[in-house]
């Protein structure tokens, strides 16, 4: 038979066989949407991928929806049609897309993260885990959407406020949880601002908030699928956190090659030289500027210069160095 959570444990002890069919991997969603796609000749809008990313149960309505964006003559292969079967099946809501997918080569680390990415995606082990530090806009939500990509998992994200309680145990009991349902999902698990949750024990004033540090650390040595805590505040975790990660990996700002690489990316033109005078620049600062672009359209590729000057001077602790 087929496992449902509504069938009493009594008829399930008689089965002699319990089959659990979850939802496709991202690899197998986009392969069913180009086999519906061909099969009812139609072009799928980008919006499609997009939807299977952050919601792997459309994958469940493609047909369906293909077939009712044919008859209500959509020109995007019947995206809008299912993206209203997933808000129905979720209860009237859809989940935030990830971010949009940038190069690889926009991320300024310590160690060359494509080669990093090939190994884990074909070295077959999936026990890895990574701590992601660096200033805000250096990338870290988007490097944890990305290795799941390559990974071909689902990208499970939990936040402090997923998980903590104002309930004495309810915290340790929602983290194991969330382990839980990364092993169902067989999911990278990312921890979203971690020095919420792996904060310095020494630094806790009750023993039930050591409890719940306790009780991540454990898991982080138990689990075995990805794992990926992001942070801004490297300094303000727990030192035993560091040895619980395979790879501790720092994102910086860009350099002065990247910065000229990603100024063509978002705005398509070259980069101005006066953009050499601005220091301390993220991938995040140029997305702002370019989402700024659809409401307030750029003089000429000096203004976006200075824009990307005020982004920087506007995030705390950093000083913009003047160039004339």
């Amino acid at each position: 038979m087929i496992w449902n959570r509504n069938v009493d444990t009594a008829i399930l002890r008689r089965m002699s066989f319990v089959l659990r069919l979850d939802l496709p991997s991202r690899g197998a969603a986009a392969a069913m949407l180009d086999r519906v796609a061909q099969e009812e000749n139609v072009t799928p809008g980008p919006g499609s991928a997009t939807l299977l990313d952050a919601a792997p149960e459309a994958a469940t309505v493609l047909r369906m929806a293909t077939r009712a964006g044919k008859l209500a003559g959509e020109a995007d292969g019947g995206t809008v049609a299912a993206e209203a079967l997933v808000r129905a099946l979720r209860g009237g809501t859809l989940p935030p897309p990830g971010p949009a997918a940038f190069d690889l080569d926009l991320f300024e680390t310590d160690r060359p993260v494509d080669r990093l990415f090939s190994a884990m995606a074909g070295g077959g082990a999936s026990d890895v885990s990574l701590l992601l530090t660096g200033p805000p806009g250096t990338g870290k939500t988007a490097f944890a959407h990305h290795l799941a990509r390559a990974l071909d998992r689902p990208l499970l994200v939990k936040r402090a406020s997923d998980l903590l309680s104002k309930w004495v145990g309810e915290t340790e009991a929602q983290i194991a949880d969330a382990f839980a349902e990364a092993r169902r999902r067989e999911a990278v698990l990312l921890f979203d601002e971690a020095d919420s949750l792996l904060f310095d024990r020494s630094t806790a004033r009750t023993s039930w908030e050591v409890g719940q540090v306790n009780e991540l650390l454990t898991w982080l040595d138990l689990h075995p699928l990805p794992v990926v805590a992001a942070t801004n505040h490297e300094a303000a975790l727990d030192p035993a956190t560091l040895r619980r990660f395979v790879f501790k990996l720092r994102l910086k700002p860009l350099g002065t090659e990247r910065a000229i690489a990603a100024f063509q990316r978002f705005f398509g033109e070259p980069a101005p030289d006066c953009l050499h005078t601005v220091e301390g620049l993220t991938p995040g600062d140029f997305a702002v500027v370019a989402r700024q672009l659809r409401h307030w359209p750029a003089v000429d590729a000096t203004d976006l210069v200075a824009r990307l000057r005020a982004e920087v001077a506007a995030r705390p602790g950093m000083s913009v160095r003047l160039g004339f």
